[in-house]
């Protein structure tokens, strides 16, 4: 007899690149409360932090990975703290992330994502309202809006091997419509007393500006009473150029100074913790010229550098950095965010809509420089765009996050009303051959039912731009027939979902076509009296020479949104997921060079 559950716990995570957090609601009661974790294990005694380093580390004799403050805080002889891994999730950059021998860093995201599990549940057991027997979990997982559907599903498959993947869960929203909803919850859509009401048709931009993304969302206001909708204006998009790249740009500049090794390391990494406290107060005030960090005593330097000579200029052991070199650091960043909101002003414009107020959230978000810079390159596009961070702005993708997953499990109205399509999306397929239309070298002929057939066309099943409403996704269903002998080997299928971002997108496949996925229905284990039989027509040149084939057909239903593709297998109307595999680009690459090795 199966154990009854009768508690349900909605559960965010925002997984983040510097930093990450966890919150959840019991929904068993008629107005959810919001929790946010504030403690963590590590963290300073008494202290409240709603955020958790994403940093790992390994013992060097083994044993279980520390994360989180611990990690972070460890002075121990341990591998080197492994940190700003999240971005490297994408299947071809992994092997780009350095980890010692035996650990891979799928092993150090797993060993991250685990530890976050363990601590929700050891907070929620702590607080009696979590039992395994009786309460359910459903967990919502985000992910940047620069994720591309392999990464998606990879991030996806590794969560799955965690405590989290013995729930239900879902990797279904992207950072910036977290952010937004948050927004919109916070905010309510009123602005400061100065500035006129809100109105119907009044465009804003949602900025989520963290460590390692700066995502973008643009919307409109449809209605304000008796509760606020909004619709998506610009197509979400996303870069890595968060706040990980004015480190990075820091720590460049010290190494240019001075040697980088085992001596130097532990220098470097303390240098550089300072450096993100100036600069995450960092003003742009003419009343404070420079800032100064710590370098180090001289009995200090000379335990690291010894005799040697440090090129850089210290004033009691302290390192000077000037306004104008802090200008410098935030550069590369912060162009590239300008990019981003100028794209969406200008589709917004196209649109009809003239934007009105751009909000700044995450933790570079929170930033009084980032505010500023934003401020004034606003200003020189539209006088009249403002410019605002909301309350909390650094936990507004967890926060926003959990109130879309309240949403969807309490069968709560959207307020997101229609959302667009960030790229082009299609199926690989074979078209009737015309000479006038095609290339001789598309050409193909069924070799049992003798058609001439262009191949590697296209059918795009939902445009780029194209506005879908009534859930984070669009489902298309497709009918497939397809036509084959009998065979040992089976009767299997590739069905090539692909995308692309063009404006004008092609009818087929070219470079700009990018492989999203392979369907592989699969309907070996079906007897063959369930299909129907063809008699082939006679005096078809170019048809086999058998006088009959079998007809097969299903349906698939294919699932688009804001977040990665998913797919359904229908066989005579029922669903079959164990008659269809999917297969990612790497998992393909991956099964073409074993059966190499083989």
């Amino acid at each position: 007899m199966g154990t009854q559950t009768n508690e349900v716990i909605a559960v965010a995570i925002d997984f983040g690149t510097t930093y990450s957090a966890v919150a959840f609601a019991q929904l068993n009661v008629e107005n959810p409360i919001p929790i946010q974790i504030g403690d963590w294990p590590g963290q300073v005694a008494g202290g409240t932090s709603y955020a958790v380093p994403t940093v790992v580390v390994y013992p060097d004799k083994g044993g279980p990975s520390v994360w989180g403050f611990e990690a972070e805080n460890s002075e121990d002889k341990l591998y080197p703290k492994f940190r700003i891994f999240k971005p490297f999730i994408e299947p071809s950059s992994m092997i780009h992330y350095r980890t010692p021998p035996g650990i891979t860093l799928k092993d150090v995201v797993h060993d991250y994502i685990q530890g976050l599990y363990d601590h929700l549940i050891e907070h929620i057991t702590g607080k009696r309202i979590y039992s395994p027997n009786n309460t359910k979990l459903d967990i919502l997982l985000t992910v940047p809006a620069a994720y591309s559907n392999s990464t998606v599903e990879n991030f996806r498959r590794i969560v799955a091997t965690t405590g989290i993947g013995n729930h239900t869960f879902g990797v279904r929203l992207t950072e910036p419509e977290a952010a937004a909803l948050y927004t919109v919850e916070s905010m309510g859509l009123k602005r400061p007393e100065d500035i006129p009401s809100w109105k119907k048709n009044d465009c804003f931009i949602v900025c989520d500006a963290g460590g390692g993304t700066v995502d973008i969302a643009s919307y409109t206001v449809l209605r304000l009473n008796p509760s606020i909708q909004v619709a998506h204006t610009g197509v979400i998009s996303g870069s890595y150029c968060g706040s990980t790249i004015i480190d990075r740009e820091f720590t460049s500049y010290i190494k240019q100074e001075i040697a980088d090794n085992a001596k130097t390391r532990p220098l470097i990494e303390r240098l550089n913790k300072d450096f993100i406290i100036e600069k995450e107060r960092f003003n742009n005030s003419l009343d404070e010229e420079s800032f100064h960090i710590f370098f180090g005593n001289k009995d200090q330097l000379k335990g690291v550098f010894g005799d040697e000579k440090i090129k850089l200029e210290l004033k009691n052991g302290y390192l000077s950095i000037s306004r104008t070199q802090m200008h410098g650091f935030f550069a590369k960043s912060l162009n590239e965010t300008k990019g981003l909101l100028a794209n969406h002003i200008k589709q917004c414009a196209a649109g009809g809509y003239r934007v009105g107020a751009i909000f700044l959230v995450g933790g570079l978000g929170s930033s009084p420089y980032t505010k500023q810079q934003v401020e004034d390159y606003a200003q020189e596009i539209d006088f009249e765009i403002r410019v605002y961070q909301p309350p909390d702005a650094q936990q507004a993708v967890v926060r926003g996050a959990l109130t879309k997953q309240i949403q969807m499990l309490k069968e709560l109205e959207d307020p997101v009303q229609s959302r667009l399509c960030r790229k082009h999306y299609g199926l690989v397929t074979m078209k009737p051959f015309s000479e006038t239309t095609h290339f001789d070298y598309e050409r193909y002929v069924d070799p049992l039912t003798g058609n001439v057939l262009a191949k590697n066309q296209i059918e795009w099943l939902i445009r780029k731009n194209e506005s879908f409403s009534g859930a984070n996704e669009k489902c298309i269903e497709k009918v497939f027939k397809r036509d084959f002998l009998p065979s040992k080997l089976g009767y299997r299928w590739k069905e090539v979902i692909v995308e692309c971002s063009h404006d004008n997108p092609p009818f087929r496949v070219e470079p700009g076509v990018t492989q999203v996925c392979t369907l592989v229905p699969d309907l070996t284990s079906c007897q063959v009296r369930e299909f129907e039989k063809i008699k082939k027509k006679k005096g078809n040149p170019f048809a086999f020479k058998s006088s009959k084939y079998y007809h097969a057909r299903y349906k698939i239903k294919i699932f688009i949104g804001s977040v990665g593709v998913r797919s359904e297998m229908f066989y005579r109307d029922e669903p079959r997921p164990d008659l269809m595999a999917v297969l990612w680009p790497e998992t393909e690459e991956k099964k073409e060079n074993d059966e190499r090795s083989n």
